[in-house]
């Protein structure tokens, strides 16, 4: 990654309030702001089990469509018998 990119990535992060910066001459020190991810952690508390039942019906569903398509592929004749 080229440094204006990974300059422009950490700007964007200094202003989302996740990471913080010092410059002393030339050299700029960034560090994690403590307790950023506060707010999304407890978001994810909160969601996750919702979320994981969610995927469960979704997963439970695609099970029974595999299996019809299963049956559907048993169940057709594809042989040539009647010519």
């Amino acid at each position: 990654m080229a440094l204006p990119t990974v300059v422009e990535h950490l700007r964007v992060l200094e202003a989302a309030g996740i990471v913080s910066s010092t410059k002393v001459g030339r050299v700029r020190t960034c560090q994690l702001t403590p307790g950023a991810f506060a707010g999304p952690v407890e978001w994810l508390r909160a969601n996750r089990l919702p979320a994981e039942r969610q995927l469960d019906r979704l997963g439970r569903f695609l099970d029974l469509d595999t299996d019809l398509d299963t049956d559907l592929d048993t169940s057709t004749d594809t042989s040539t018998d009647n010519e």
